[in-house]
This record gives C-alpha cells, sequence and structure tokens, in this order.
C-alpha cells in the first residue's frame, strides 16, 4: 500500500514585505571560475554572519557552468541595506569593473512588484520574455525597478 503524500503549505501573513531574490553566476572560463570563487569566500561570510532581514537561504547548481542562490529578505529595506554594507559593496565594485569572465543575474520577487537585471548573461528567466531596459536612472536599482513596475501595473 502507498503512503499517503504528507502536504504542507505556510503561513505568510508574518511577511508582508518578503523579497525573494533568485541569483546566478555563470561561468565563462577559468578565469571566470576564479571570480565565483571569490564570491563564495562572500557567500561563505554571509553565511557565517547572517546580514539582519535574511530569513533564508539556498545554493545550488542550475548547470555545470552556473551556480545559482536564493535568498528571502524579511523586507526590500533589510535587502537595500546589505547591498549597501560589506562584504556586498566591495564585491560588486569589483565585479562591475571587472567581471573575471563571470556573468551575473538576479531577479526580485515581492508582494511590491518583480524586477531583474542580467550582467554579461545570455537571456533566461525573465529576459527569455520580457522587453529589455536599460538600466538606467531610476531604473539602476532594485527599488527603482520595483516601483516603476509597480507603476506600470
Amino acid at each position: 500500500m502507498q503512503a499517503a503524500v504528507a502536504r504542507r503549505s505556510v503561513d505568510l501573513s508574518p511577511y508582508p514585505d518578503l523579497v525573494m531574490v533568485l541569483l546566478g553566476f555563470r561561468v565563462r572560463g577559468l578565469r571566470g571560475l576564479l571570480s565565483v570563487l571569490r564570491i563564495g569566500r562572500g557567500l561563505k561570510a554571509i553565511t557565517r554572519d547572517r546580514p539582519d532581514g535574511l530569513l533564508e537561504e539556498n545554493l545550488f547548481l542550475w548547470g555545470i557552468n552556473h551556480v545559482g542562490i536564493r535568498h528571502y529578505w524579511r523586507d526590500l529595506e533589510s535587502l537595500e541595506r546589505f547591498t549597501r554594507s560589506e562584504p556586498h559593496i566591495r564585491w560588486w565594485r569589483s565585479f562591475l569593473k571587472d567581471n573575471g569572465g563571470a556573468g551575473f543575474w538576479h531577479e526580485a520577487y515581492s508582494r511590491q512588484g518583480i524586477e531583474a537585471v542580467y550582467l554579461d548573461m545570455p537571456p533566461l528567466g525573465l529576459a527569455k520574455f520580457a522587453p529589455e531596459r536599460t538600466p538606467t536612472g531610476p531604473f539602476m536599482t532594485t527599488r527603482g525597478r520595483i516601483e516603476e513596475d509597480r507603476a506600470a501595473a
């Protein structure tokens, strides 16, 4: 006799401003592998010294050359505070100067809206079907893209 499936759900009402962020790093060669390994050190620091507002994180592989991360943040303010602090700000500035042969992307999902950014990546996720838009002006930040998404709705 087959066992019954244990069906579960969750009550998200205590998290009205929850933000889920999917991130990916795609390696395009040996130099890209070194770049992703440097990022790995920063991720270990985040795991060890969890930033305020980070509720959960998961690491996984999208493919042999593509690592993924999923973060759940209490709210956009917590996420923004983290992205403007160490070690994130140091890594981000360094990556923008020289990506070291690695591509990066993230997509953020919240009740307030959805946003995405892709750096040196082939189309994937939302970029496979949504029209492309250059991230300039207010569209340079997660908040700006989410607010733009909400205004367009």
